[in-house]
């Protein structure tokens, strides 16, 4: 309520507001109070490993202006997809059973939250499941409400995860052992089953400067 109470110019229409104006002014301080942290349109968890800060992306964040048009709503929806799904793989990779994760598309000052699961041998399915909406009077204090609890579970899911990879990480090293595990070195528990189950991923070059990725061998469906 203090944000809208001193943000009140984000509910004007006639300011002409970008989207860095909604991200700074209303969803980096939600996030920053959420998690305690600094937020650049991505959940990060920082750990410390033989001395150097590593970064762990946790989940996915991407903001645009209010009414920005189908095309930059739907360009957003599939970067934070492929974001989510990069996240996927990184863990199931990594030896860690973690084969869903959330993340949030900001579109002004509404926010949608995604689900994003690895289903089936190469089948990532991505749900959105709920949309909530800012306004201005208090009259939508039950919709900020229902929004803020969502914003919660978003967060709690996010640490869940953390908390999900950081105890994998810290088993592998009690054990003093690589937590990469090899196929072959495996029964088929679930793991190596999801492990078998990740797509390739193929990104385009940044610019036109930049030379092609080669495309994974598992990118296309064998089935």
């Amino acid at each position: 309520m203090s944000i809208i109470k001193h943000q009140s110019h984000l509910f004007l229409e006639e300011v002409d507001t970008s989207e860095w104006d909604y991200v700074v002014g209303f969803w980096g301080i939600v996030s920053g109070r959420l998690f305690h942290g600094s937020v650049n349109l991505g959940i990060l968890h920082d750990r410390i490993r033989q001395g150097q800060n590593v970064e762990i992306d946790i989940g996915a964040m991407e903001a645009a202006e209010e009414q920005s048009g189908d095309p930059k709503y739907i360009f957003d929806k599939c970067k934070v997809l492929l974001e989510s799904k990069a996240m996927i793989d990184r863990f199931l990779l990594d030896g860690c059973l973690v084969d869903s994760v959330d993340s949030l598309q900001i579109c002004g000052l509404e926010a949608h939250f995604v689900h994003l699961t690895l289903e089936a041998p190469e089948t990532y399915i991505g749900i959105q499941f709920y949309t909530g909406c800012i306004g201005n009077s208090m009259s939508n204090i039950f919709q900020h409400l229902d929004l803020a609890i969502h914003l919660l579970c978003f967060r709690d899911q996010c640490i869940s995860v953390m908390n999900q990879y950081e105890n994998h990480l810290s088993e592998a090293c009690s054990r003093k052992v690589s937590t990469k595990r090899s196929n072959s070195q495996l029964p088929r528990d679930d793991l190596v089953v999801k492990q078998e189950s990740v797509r390739g991923s193929w990104n385009p070059p940044r610019s036109s400067k930049s030379p092609s990725p080669p495309t994974p061998e598992n990118l296309f469906s064998k089935h």
